[in-house]
């Protein structure tokens, strides 16, 4: 006795300390723990930050560049060896003369050979080799160390509507992403919600089991009795208690089942899994109404996906066709640069401005013409795709319709057998405790009563699973209480 007030203490506390959720708090709760709904807001932000950055494209866009180079020779103009027609420059820095072809007054042919007269050899040599190497000297230049620097503006004036187009496409990418996460939030409200109706239909099975337990126990006290008294056999009693085990067993099943059950919603609930958790939603048997004048194929996010997916084909048509038309840049730019060439040459800084216009038109572009053919293929698919896709959803809103109204009709003819196994049960109890029947027909009038409750229990648990899917497939299911 000691031990079953511990174990009623026991229970007491769990369900003193269990958390009481409904339907809208278990929602909540996954949405805001489950992980692929931070994914979601990734990929939409990703896509947002990829429209700005084609809207930016628009702009003028502004780049410093920086250059410095080391070299490990000047630069010179004019070599040291160089042959002239009257001599030659050596490279050890000397001249030489060549003798020169002459013609006297006589007009005679004589050749005069600098070489016979030494100090004028040397004063015409040197003068001509002093004034070749100063002039070398002056067209040698310090390119040891080179400095560059430019600051470009560079703007589009026409790409043939590549941006307009890009503009477009990332626009649609973001609404893709969009209706992707809602799509994802949907399929998530789903699995909760199922899992919540699973954990309400195993709970009324659990206390149906118990229910059904505690009637054998008293029948098997009673049938006990009469055993002592010679109103019933041995028989009797054996098979009571057979059915009782039997009931134990269940009672085991329906509490195993229920653990797992809660366990699933609260891993999508994001919440411990063993924690102790209370349903509190009510309605859980009533028939659900069914509502189709509202629905339409195209609010679906399936239809609104291949929507967005044949805006982004659009583009990608005009895009290609981008291509083969002429494309026109504007360009400015300021440089610095040492050393600069402005005035002869200097090693010091000096800077120009310089802007133009870069026209670029496209001839013989058999690619981009192959291209823009394969992109309308493209979007003609998807054209063929959402014919398809919308015969599809439009079975597949008639199918749970019809799924939901036969839950419906499952649930009302429970009703009416429940109705009749109450009575059944309530008229055999009375005909047991007055010796009219037996023990065997007694649980017999007992199985009806459980397997009719049973019924109806799973009954009405098909109803509002039908009923989730129904609004899923005619996207009126919603977040909000």
């Amino acid at each position: 006795m000691k031990k079953y007030f511990i174990l009623g203490l026991l229970l007491l506390e769990m369900s003193v300390s269990a958390q009481e959720l409904t339907l809208y708090e278990c929602r909540q709760m996954a949405l805001e723990n489950n992980r692929q709904q931070n994914v979601n807001k990734e990929s939409v932000e990703a896509a947002k930050d990829l429209h700005r950055a084609s809207v930016a494209n628009f702009f003028p866009k502004l780049t410093l560049n920086g250059l410095y180079h080391w070299n490990e020779k000047s630069l010179c103009l004019m070599p040291n060896a160089m042959d002239f027609s009257f001599g030659s420059m050596n490279a050890d820095g000397t001249f030489t003369l060549k003798p020169i072809e002459m013609t006297d007054l006589s007009g005679n042919s004589f050749t005069f050979n600098p070489a016979n007269y030494p100090k004028l050899n040397d004063a015409i040599t040197k003068l001509i080799a002093n004034g070749y190497n100063d002039i070398r000297d002056m067209l040698k230049f310090d390119i040891h160390n080179v400095y560059l620097g430019s600051a470009t503006i560079t703007q589009p004036i026409f790409l043939g509507g590549r941006l307009i187009n890009a503009t477009n496409m990332t626009k649609a990418a973001v609404a893709l992403e969009e209706i992707k996460s809602e799509k994802s939030t949907g399929e998530l409200i789903v699995s909760v919600d199922e899992a919540y109706w699973r954990v309400m239909t195993v709970e009324s099975k659990y206390e149906l089991a118990s229910s059904y337990l505690d009637l054998l126990k008293k029948l098997e006290h009673d049938v006990a009795e009469l055993v002592g008294s010679g109103l019933a056999t041995q028989g009797d009693l054996l098979k009571v208690k057979v059915k009782r085990q039997e009931a134990e067993v269940m009672q085991t099943e329906a509490e195993n089942g229920l653990l797992l059950s809660k366990m699933a919603l609260c891993q999508l609930c994001g919440l411990p899994l063993d924690s102790e958790i209370m349903l509190k939603e009510n309605g859980f048997a009533d028939v659900v109404l069914v509502d189709s004048s509202m629905v339409s194929v195209d609010g679906r996010n399936e239809m609104k996906m291949l929507e967005q997916a044949k805006n982004i084909a659009h583009a990608g048509v005009n895009m290609s066709a981008a291509g083969l038309m002429p494309n026109i840049v504007a360009e400015a730019s300021y440089y610095i640069m040492n050393p600069n060439v402005q005035n002869g040459f200097d090693n010091n800084f000096a800077g120009s401005f310089a802007a133009g216009v870069v026209v670029s038109i496209p001839i013989a572009h058999a690619n981009d013409i192959y291209a823009l053919k394969a992109a309308k293929h493209k979007e003609r698919v998807l054209d063929y795709q959402m014919e398809d896709v919308r015969d599809k959803l439009q079975l597949q809103i008639k199918q749970s319709e019809q799924a939901l109204m036969l839950a419906n009709r499952k649930l009302l003819q429970t009703n009416s057998s429940i109705e009749s196994a109450e009575e059944n049960l309530r008229y055999a109890e009375e005909l047991f405790g007055a010796g009219m029947i037996s023990a065997t027909e007694m649980l017999q009038a007992q199985t009806a009563w459980l397997e009719a409750k049973s019924k109806r229990i799973e009954a009405a648990g098909d109803v509002r699973l039908a009923e989730v899917k129904y609004k899923m497939n005619t996207n009126q299911l919603a977040v909000e209480k």
